[in-house]
């Protein structure tokens, strides 16, 4: 690849080749939605066969930190850089590359650094007027024990009374690392992304999330099709979340609806996984295209929504004896992944399924819920007859699911 002199002459936009670091499950949304976007993806990961190693045009294995030299290389002759992994040396490793290099870097680590830690960002909430559920000792039961750093919902438990919240940090203590204890909201889950460009905000749409029993995000519904003022309340917390982290890059905001308030649940201010592409099925509208842009012209892109179409997303897993709809994280050590348009009757599929079963995320778009939920549950019917298994679809008690509302 050539030896250390100067780096080749930056493209203009369109970008032609994206090196994405991390393979896992954000790595997965941004090699995918790069390919629709036109992109060459250049991956890299520390791993031999990360889940997005399938779907990339290269794939190099290096640890980012111990195999620096070697990064700054595979950076040299890529056009713009996309972490997709939250380990805070890794992150900073990368960003130095970029900046020595004069290769764009997508992502603002200091934001990241706030709302990647739960108390931190808490202490951002209050000081910037966000609402969000009481944390102990001022919430009452049941409460939800979750670990301070960390995204997703490993290490997240439920405890209904003080037994067992004893129980559930004694555990949580004997695993290591700090944890927040905070009021179990129930109610609809929503997702936001916004774009930043030194805290100017441009939002963009709100959708819906469901969880697994682990609370797991297993479903994003495109669009939110309820209340326009909890779209509005929604909007103007991430317009705040934005202005107050002086943002230059994306944010996603996830909020819980009890009754008519809305209340935050976490941020996360990085490329998220699973909502993006929602959107981008919903809208026309894609996250990794706009973040090349924003990061290659230092300017807010044109946002323009193609109308709304509405988008059931959600992954299956065929596992003892069962087809199961779950959590996300259920696919971050698949490997073998690939796309099928037309998979079962859906509008494509990300899966590895074989015969002897594995895991597939499921996208259908249509006119209205009803025809989008009647596609899905047939394409979910038809996979678990063709494997002769039953269908278990399992939820969080106290949570709120929209899907279930939907009459077919």
């Amino acid at each position: 690849m050539g030896g250390e002199g100067a780096p080749p002459p930056r493209v203009s936009f369109i970008m032609a080749r994206l090196c994405v670091v991390g393979g896992k499950l954000q790595g997965m949304e941004a090699v995918y939605l790069a390919k629709k976007a036109g992109l060459e993806t250049i991956l890299i990961d520390r791993r031999r066969n990360p889940p997005a190693s399938a779907l990339a045009d290269e794939t190099h294995m290096v640890n980012v930190v111990k195999d620096y030299s070697t990064a700054k290389v595979i950076f040299r002759y890529s056009d713009v850089v996309l972490p997709a992994l939250e380990d805070a040396e890794a992150l900073s490793a990368v960003e130095r590359a970029c900046r020595k290099l004069g290769v764009p870097y997508m992502q603002d680590n200091a934001a990241f650094a706030v709302t990647s830690d739960k108390s931190a960002f808490m202490r951002f909430c209050d000081r910037n007027g966000m609402p969000y559920p009481k944390i102990s000792p001022q919430a009452s039961f049941p409460v939800i024990v979750k670990p301070v750093s960390g995204s997703g919902s490993r290490g997240v438990r439920l405890a209904r009374n003080s037994a067992e919240l004893e129980r559930v940090q004694r555990d949580v203590k004997e695993e290591g690392g700090g944890f927040l204890v905070q009021e179990y909201a129930s109610g609809y889950f929503l997702s936001l992304e916004l774009l930043g460009l030194e805290g100017i905000p441009q939002p963009m749409q709100v959708t819906c999330l469901e969880f697994d029993e682990s609370y797991g995000c297993k479903r994003v519904l495109a669009p939110w099709p309820y209340e326009d003022e909890i779209i509005r309340d929604t909007v103007t917390l991430g317009e705040r979340l934005v202005r107050g982290l002086s943002l230059t890059g994306l944010t996603d905001l996830q909020v819980v609806v009890r009754g008519k308030r809305v209340e935050i649940i976490e941020a996360n201010a990085r490329l998220p996984s699973q909502t993006p592409t929602a959107v981008y099925y919903s809208t026309g509208v894609n996250m990794v295209k706009l973040l090349v842009e924003l990061f290659a012209k230092k300017r807010l892109p044109d946002y323009r929504p193609k109308g709304e179409k509405v988008v059931i997303y959600q992954h299956v897993h065929i596992m003892y004896g069962k087809l199961k709809v779950v959590a996300e994280h259920e696919l971050s050590d698949a490997s073998g992944m690939r796309i099928e348009k037309g998979f079962y009757g859906v509008d494509e599929a990300v899966t590895n399924l074989s015969s002897k079963g594995g895991v597939a995320t499921l996208i259908v778009s249509d006119v209205s819920y009803r025809r989008a939920k009647e596609r899905m549950e047939e394409a979910v019917k038809s996979i678990a007859s063709d494997y002769k298994v039953p269908i278990e679809d399992k939820s969080p008690w106290g949570v709120s699911n929209f899907y279930d509302e939907i009459n077919i």
